[in-house]
């Protein structure tokens, strides 16, 4: 009689470890189920950033300010402390770099990252281009704070405009969350600087500040929670929004969030939670590969070439 309800017990016991097994291994081949996150469909739309209802700078003169800025970081790359230099003393003439960012303000047009995404889209921490790039435009907005003490007003104000114009460009083309990123602070940058030079709650003035602070809470409420998932390194993260990354790989139509998604299923091929995930992140890549985006086709290129060496020195 024990003998048999100790038998039930063990096939029970048996019964549940088999069942949970299982469960695990069903678990482990399929794809991790997408949250609230990418299943909320205003999250898979083109981002559209506030702009104010009067430009702060008008771009109407044709003409392509991409070629200027390349020429710019070019420069830069060759004397890069020359625009610093100039924002500390404003001795003379701005430097050739500076001068090229002046004369790019009004261009009705930029294309620069866009015709060659691949060299900003990977897994470096720097990118020369861009980074030079951005570090002309807050000079320049050192620049214009030492020409306003001075009381050059409207020399200051051209230098502000002309970085919040290179903040703005940057921002448009946004292939990629650092192009994002650096327009975004330029454009911070230049509009607070701009708003401190009005009379204090003129109307001028207070379009600044709203115009600021609604960027502010534009890139709290509708990039950093998504581009937090995408980039994380996180184990929790990595195991429970694989199926959001997955969603804006394939289904984002802001080309920023597609491509940063990218990169990490690059990622996934070495740390995703789930067995099913690491095995379908090569598989989308081949897919991915060939999309009519060059950004889209760039990420996917960097994401299948990453090495485990690559991948551990940036985790």
């Amino acid at each position: 009689m024990w003998g048999n309800a100790l038998g039930w017990r063990i096939s029970a016991v048996m019964f549940v470890v088999a069942m949970a097994a299982g469960l695990w291994l069903r678990a482990q081949m399929q794809i991790t189920d997408p949250t609230s996150l990418s299943m909320d469909e205003k999250n898979l739309a083109e981002l559209s950033p506030p702009m104010p209802a009067e430009a702060i700078v008008t771009q109407d003169q044709p003409g392509d300010a991409g070629e200027k800025y390349a020429a710019a970081a070019a420069i830069n790359q060759n004397d890069p402390d020359a625009c610093d230099d100039y924002s500390q003393n404003l001795r003379g003439a701005p430097p050739p770099a500076m001068q090229l960012v002046l004369d790019a303000t009004h261009l009705s047009q930029m294309n620069l990252f866009g015709k060659d995404p691949g060299s900003i889209i990977d897994y470096q921490s720097e990118h020369p281009e861009l980074d030079g790039l951005a570090r002309i435009g807050q000079e320049m907005e050192s620049a214009a704070l030492r020409l306003q003490r001075a009381g050059k007003m409207d020399e200051a104000r051209t230098f502000l405009l002309a970085a919040y114009a290179l903040g703005l460009n940057l921002l448009r083309e946004r292939v990629d969350y650092d192009e994002y990123s650096h327009g975004m602070g330029l454009m911070d940058g230049a509009t607070t600087a701009l708003a401190e030079m009005e009379p204090a709650d003129s109307p001028k003035a207070r379009m600044l500040q709203d115009q600021e602070n609604a960027l502010v809470s534009f890139d709290q409420q509708n990039v950093q929670p998504i581009y937090d998932v995408l980039a994380s390194a996180d184990p929790v993260k990595i195991a429970g929004n694989a199926g959001d990354v997955f969603r804006f790989a394939t289904g984002s139509r802001e080309r920023m969030f597609r491509v940063e998604a990218i990169l990490k299923l690059g990622r996934y091929r070495f740390d995703a939670a789930r067995s099913a995930d690491q095995l379908a992140a090569p598989r989308f890549l081949r897919v991915l590969a060939s999309d009519s985006d060059p950004a889209v086709r760039a990420a996917a290129q960097a994401a299948a070439g990453l090495t485990l060496d690559q991948y551990r020195m940036i985790h």
